[in-house]
């Protein structure tokens, strides 16, 4: 699973801005992921949505929190 964080310039705002890139293979899998929650409980996939959603929008508002693993490589959970 892959994301990509890539910086934006946008104008109107004062600091740099995230953009959070998914690989077509990620995607994938989070389809597989949230299919496999809903044959669990139906509940499980919204919840798993939620916090996927939730989190990548942290990772967005800070890179620079995200623990750093391997080399340059940092994983959020």
């Amino acid at each position: 699973m892959q994301l990509i964080l890539t910086k934006c310039f946008q104008p109107w705002r004062k600091n740099m801005s995230y953009r959070l890139i998914t690989s077509p293979e990620t995607e994938k899998d989070i389809e597989i992921a949230i299919l496999w929650y809903k044959e669990i409980r139906d509940n499980l996939a919204q919840r798993f949505i939620r916090d996927l959603r939730f989190t990548r929008n942290y990772i967005q508002q800070n890179p620079q929190k995200i623990q750093v693993r391997y080399d340059n490589i940092r994983i959020a959970f």
